[in-house]
């Protein structure tokens, strides 16, 4: 379990050259991920949820507040369990590196990890095996970013961020740069992959049909705060007015994510 306690977070913002205010972007978030769960985080742009994400990554430190995973903290845990926290960024061009192909971008987090006489070998199979689940052809792997469509790109990152068999993955709006039916194909391929590989997701987005198709719990961010929390199933009970608003937005609507999609490695 993640258990985050009153997490905390401000930046300097300069208003000239005397005037240095904070903005307080996390001011008191409070939340708890189970195992096996699939927690959405859900907010408008500034909410404060890409920080919250950067923050449980390690790429960024808090101000306040405690984060731990089954009891350890958090920074401790990371360092005793590299490659078990994993992330799928929105980018999927800016967070691969245009020079390298696909075999090398999927590789490298293994590279990091994982050396010796047999790695090589290993790597190849596992490199393998990931491609055939996110449903590219090997034949990929000597290919360039610039010459796939976002959706296999981004298919890439998500092969890339599963090679160190991680316990959470992140999703920071890993589905909002994709045309809408690509990601139909990519959250049905995510709930694929969490049931096979035992992930325990945290899926960053502003889409609420987004999330309430792949997530089983919702916890609504709004300045800096975590304003309530629901169970997918249970959207008619929203208390704040704010998520009332946002639930009663798509409930006349079918989710556009429930109508069957096949896989395509052409989109």
């Amino acid at each position: 379990m993640i258990t985050v306690e009153n997490l905390q977070k401000s930046y300097k913002a300069d208003r000239g050259l005397r005037n240095h205010t904070q903005k307080h972007v996390l001011t008191g978030v409070s939340f708890h991920l189970n195992d096996g769960d699939c927690l959405g985080i859900v907010g408008e742009s500034g909410s404060g949820k890409s920080t919250l994400s950067r923050i449980l990554l390690g790429l960024e430190t808090s101000d306040g507040g405690t984060i731990r995973i089954d009891g350890v903290p958090h920074k401790k845990w990371i360092k005793q369990n590299k490659g078990k926290f994993s992330v799928v960024f929105q980018d999927y061009r800016t967070s691969v590196n245009p020079n390298w192909t696909l075999r090398r971008i999927i590789e490298e987090p293994l590279c990091m990890l994982r050396s010796g006489k047999n790695a090589h070998a290993e790597h190849e199979t596992i490199i393998a095996e990931l491609m055939e689940r996110v449903e590219l052809p090997l034949d990929y792997l000597k290919k360039y970013p610039h010459e796939l469509s976002g959706g296999q790109l981004q298919r890439v990152c998500i092969a890339r961020a599963l090679t160190t068999r991680p316990r959470y993955l992140v999703l920071d709006e890993a589905i909002s740069s994709l045309d809408v039916s690509v990601q139909s194909q990519i959250l049905s391929l995510l709930k694929e992959l969490q049931r096979e590989f035992q992930l325990t997701y945290l899926f960053i987005a502003h889409d609420l049909q987004a999330v309430a198709y792949i997530c089983n719990r919702l916890a609504f961010l709004r300045d800096g705060v975590i304003i309530e929390e629901l169970d997918c199933n249970h959207f008619m009970c929203a208390q704040s007015e704010y998520v009332k608003l946002l639930v009663n937005s798509i409930l006349p609507f079918q989710s556009r994510f429930n109508r069957t999609s096949s896989h395509n490695v052409n989109s």
